[in-house]
């Protein structure tokens, strides 16, 4: 059924749909993955003080390292929830070094890490093996 033939009110978080992700895959999406597709972001702002696992929930979003010579870890190619296109801001907020680590099969082109206090790089996956940071 198309998602417009759907009485006003009948989609819940759990209503699944078939689809295909930007690799041409055919996929199950539920109602709630859409969410994020839709809005292209969460917009939420991540402040932490250790190394991080970057995840859809960072889409469109900000994440703040506050704590040098940590690690942001990007997704590897197998992980599809984080959209082709999508990406994400990443800020040093102290002096030191933030390093930017691509996934499991994935190459990472420009620039590796920040270490310059308050420059913000943004993150974008490019394809499902290919991530840029400008």
């Amino acid at each position: 059924m198309e998602l417009s033939s759907y009485p006003i009110g009948t989609i819940t978080a759990d209503t699944k749909f078939l689809g295909s992700n930007s690799d041409g895959e055919t996929k199950n999406f539920y109602a709630s993955d859409i969410q994020t597709y839709v809005s292209g972001a969460t917009g939420n702002v991540v402040d932490t003080r250790a190394n991080y696992n970057a995840s859809v929930s960072n889409l469109g979003g900000f994440i703040t390292f506050s704590v040098s010579d940590k690690e942001l870890f990007l997704p590897g190619s197998t992980d599809t929830s984080f959209p082709i296109g999508g990406s994400l801001q990443v800020q040093l907020t102290v002096a030191g070094r933030v390093s930017i680590t691509k996934g499991s099969g994935c190459t990472l082109t420009g620039e590796q890490f920040i270490a310059t206090i308050n420059k913000v790089l943004t993150i974008k996956r490019l394809s499902s093996t290919v991530w840029t940071a400008y």
